[in-house]
């Protein structure tokens, strides 16, 4: 299953944010991709994008200023918590 991790350069808050999200996919048959919002800026867009950090997978997306490990382990597993 693909990941997809929207971040921003030097945002404090997306490097919190990715190390959990790698944290939480250690040991699960995911692939990560990450993009960084300003290299990608149409891609983001259409992905409907407008905050760092986001995370989206499977047509869900997960955003917020601070995403806790959390979050981001019930969004993983399919819970809620999307946006």
């Amino acid at each position: 299953m693909e990941v997809f991790f929207y971040k921003a350069p030097l945002c404090p808050r997306c490097f919190a944010a990715e190390r959990h999200l790698k944290r939480v996919l250690s040991g699960m048959d995911h692939e990560l991709h990450v993009l960084d919002v300003f290299r990608h800026r149409k891609a983001a867009r259409a992905d409907g994008v407008t905050i760092a950090p986001t995370i989206r997978m499977e047509g869900r997306m997960l955003s917020g200023l601070w995403l806790t490990e959390r979050q981001i382990r019930d969004f993983v597993e399919g819970g809620s918590g999307g946006k």
